[in-house]
């Protein structure tokens, strides 16, 4: 996108000369007039501002050509009283209308118009029906039904049935968002002022606007538009009632997910090659230039969409050392050690295939004693909580790890336990028992059966047992779903999820699954961290997760919690975790200080990440100087985008034509949609593998201080191996081991929580696996 600006011209007061003879009471007029400059091109502090304003004449422009926009989604929903162009319809039940995902990127004094092809899935039926046919299966009060549909629905995206009519003779369908359902009010009794002050009845409005006779009795949906205030906090600035007659669901639900034939038919439908996404996603920029109406409202603000950038792609192969597991314990050793020539080259293999969901492992690289175990479930689930031990210990003799005995707790009911408190007294007493003989204790709990109950226990173990809560000691717990050990019972081997679950709490007390060799890159100590936030009810989550050792196999885990929504790090917050990481706990490996730190920061909006580099960076380079005068570190500060919205498909020459292919892995991208200055730079990193579509990477802004000495290839390197450490899932994920610890640990805390402290006891595990 040319570069797009507005001619600035000071503010100019204007106004009628005054007569010879006045008097005070004679009115005058002053107009006022200011014309705002906006250049992409100026300084990065400005162009979130710039962003803004350009995106909104964009998203002005695509309405021209009736597109809707639902949040960076925009659609068409006149398709669906189009015969001949109404979505594909399938099995009668649903309908997909497709859409384009559109954003905007400013990178090196450019904004870049991201494309992407989407679709929305639109029910068949009324959203009367749904609820009516909910209702009939349903055996409590009306008020009871009210508070299940309400939690059910809210927040769920619905579109209208029929067509309002605007002003400017456009006839469109609306996309909302359901706030609340009400059951006590009917079309005949719910009354709403339009925009000019009049009463009316919604059973009235209906007939009178569109003549449509509402059934009576219906519940009505009530959807609120809000905007937000200078403070932060959102206003409702529109109302709409909306008759539940009138509006259908859109997305996907239970009725779709428990259909697998459905589920299927709309993957096949939705599924596009990289090379048609690309085509189609090039014709909404050729539309938007072509259109007259949306080109003279791009002209107005100087806009230009210019033709399509290519851009290349940069594999991280290397001598494929960089990405080999290492599973056995012989290989810790050699990892951890030092390093010269004639080192031996530890035993390791190949990295799995990115998209496989587990690994049959033989050992574990830093095994950890399951001598402490503790196994809670129902009684109903007592033959599979047997074959659940049974598997247990033949996993554990098979990799070597100590294994004793589980006490056991059955209960005759799960909810009963928990609410008359009884299971917490035993709970505690076999916890005690097993702390005061100095060995690791893990609460293994199996979940209800029913779903709607799982939530429920789930959160109560996390809850008693991570924060301590009512006396009850503090002690690692996992849980697992009955379905995840179905296959126990069809098996004669151990299953795969046992291998995992085994794993998983390994690594919850200590110890590690695999490990890459993380140390062939680095001639120094380094330390990597991981920020990450999480708002909910009025508060905010902070959690700061920094490595332990050079392997990036131990983490120390901190959780702050603030009242308000906010975004930034305060800096006395930030500064007690870097001086109780890095000035009275040395790296383990060579015992002495991290010489290179690297930070990636997590959930930032593009408005504050001008704020964290003012107030956060300068916080972590100020606590190095009262650590100690002489200690300054190398220093990188990486923002990271999880979902930056930029997919890139790549170009292979085939025998006949060019046609478009993802990505391969390793690789990222750093050629000419990166900036590359002073001290900064930014690459985009395509970690995972998918299926269908193009790949959305993960974008990096790297700034780092003058005395950095890590070539941009080796951190390119270690972003990537990092990807491949969560020991929760092996294989890369899409952000590096640091980043997604802290943010499972956000989402443990606000979740399951409550938004609550954990024990400090447990900042040295990875306790929210």
């Amino acid at each position: 996108m040319d570069n797009p600006s507005i001619d600035a011209e000071p503010i100019t007061v204007t106004a009628p000369p005054l007569p010879e003879e006045s008097t005070s009471q004679q009115e005058q007029t002053i107009t006022l007039t200011r014309k705002h400059s906006l250049n992409s091109s100026r300084e990065k502090d400005v162009l979130t501002d710039v962003n803004e304003y350009i995106e909104c004449a964009v998203r002005r422009a695509m309405g021209q050509l009736h597109l809707q926009s639902a949040g960076r989604q925009s659609f068409l929903p006149n398709m669906l009283n189009d015969t001949q162009h109404s979505g594909t319809v399938i099995q009668r039940i649903v309908r997909l209308l497709p859409g384009f995902i559109t954003s905007l990127l400013s990178l090196e004094g450019r904004l870049y118009f991201r494309v992407d092809r989407t679709h929305r899935i639109v029910h068949d039926e009324s959203f009367l029906h749904v609820l009516r046919r909910l209702r009939s299966g349903f055996n409590g009060t009306l008020q009871n039904f009210a508070d299940r549909i309400n939690q059910k629905f809210k927040g769920r995206r619905v579109v209208t049935l029929y067509v309002r009519k605007r002003p400017e003779s456009d006839s469109k369908r609306q996309l909302h968002a359901i706030d609340e359902i009400e059951f006590h009010y009917t079309p005949a009794t719910r009354t709403f002022r339009d925009k000019n002050g009049r009463e009316w009845k919604v059973g009235e409005y209906y007939f009178s606007r569109y003549n449509i006779k509402l059934e009576p009795n219906q519940p009505l949906v009530v959807c609120r538009r809000r905007k937000k205030q200078a403070d932060g906090t959102q206003a409702v600035v529109h109302e709409s009632i909306l008759p539940s007659q009138m509006i259908a669901l859109t997305g996907l639900d239970d009725s779709i997910r428990n259909s697998a034939q459905l589920s299927d038919e709309i993957a096949r439908l939705c599924r596009m090659s990289p090379g048609d996404r690309l085509r189609e996603s090039q014709q909404l920029a050729t539309c938007l230039m072509n259109s007259p109406a949306a080109a003279g409202l791009l002209r107005q603000y100087g806009i230009h969409i210019s033709e399509s950038l290519k851009i290349g792609q940069q594999l991280l192969e290397g001598d494929g050392a960089s990405f080999r597991y290492f599973t056995s314990r012989e290989a810790l050793r050699p990892l951890e050690g030092p390093r010269g020539e004639g080192s031996a080259e530890p035993p390791g293999f190949k990295a799995p295939p990115p998209n496989t969901g587990y690994i049959r492992l033989d050992s574990v690289v830093k095994p950890a004693d399951l001598d402490g175990l503790i196994v809670i479930y129902q009684e109903d689930c007592g033959p599979t909580a047997r074959r659940l031990l049974d598997s247990i210990q033949r996993v554990c003799q098979a990799w070597a790890i100590k294994y004793e005995d589980a006490d056991v707790v059955e209960l005759p009911s799960w909810w009963d336990a928990i609410r008359d408190e009884s299971v917490w007294a035993e709970l505690s007493e076999k916890i005690r028992d097993i702390t005061d003989a100095e060995k690791g204790a893990l609460v293994l709990g199996i979940l209800p059966h029913l779903e709607e109950e799982q939530t429920g226990v789930y959160n109560a173990i996390k809850a008693r047992l991570t924060c301590g809560k009512g006396g009850t000691p503090v002690a690692h717990s996992q849980m697992v779903r009955p379905r995840t050990l179905d296959s126990l019972s069809q098996e004669p081997n151990v299953p795969p999820a046992v291998f995992s679950l085994v794993a998983q709490m390994v690594c919850k007390l200590g110890g590690a699954a695999w490990a890459l060799d993380t140390r062939r890159i680095h001639d120094k100590p380094v330390m990597v961290v991981g920020i990450d936030v999480r708002k909910t009810e009025d508060k905010t989550v902070f959690v700061l997760s920094a490595a332990r050792d050079e392997l990036y196999l131990e983490y120390i885990t901190r959780v702050t919690i603030k009242d308000g929504f906010k975004d930034i790090i305060e800096p006395h917050t930030l500064q007690a975790f870097v001086k109780g990481r890095v000035g009275h706990r040395r790296l383990s490996a060579l015992c002495r200080r991290p010489e290179r730190v690297i930070v990636y920061r997590c959930g930032l909006s593009d408005s504050q990440k001008a704020a964290a580099l003012a107030v956060e960076l300068p916080s972590i380079t100020e606590t190095f100087k009262q650590i100690r005068a002489d200690y300054s570190p190398e220093i990188a500060f990486i923002i990271t985008t999880k979902i930056p919205a930029s997919d890139f498909p790549f170009q292979t020459h085939a025998v006949l034509a060019i046609s478009a292919i993802r990505p391969l892995l390793p690789s990222l991208t750093n050629v000419c949609v990166t900036e590359s200055e002073d001290n900064r730079f930014a690459f985009f990193g395509c970690h995972q593998a998918v299926t269908q579509g193009t790949v959305m990477p993960t974008k990096y802004e790297v700034v780092h201080s003058d005395n950095w000495s890590l070539s941009a290839g080796n951190l390119h390197m270690l972003t990537m191996q990092l990807t491949m450490l969560y020991q929760n899932w092996p294989g890369p994920i899409r952000v590096p081991a640091p980043v997604k610890y802290a943010e499972t640990c956000a989402r443990k805390v606000t979740a399951a929580l409550k938004n609550k402290l954990p024990s400090e006891k447990l900042s040295k595990s990875l306790w929210f696996l």
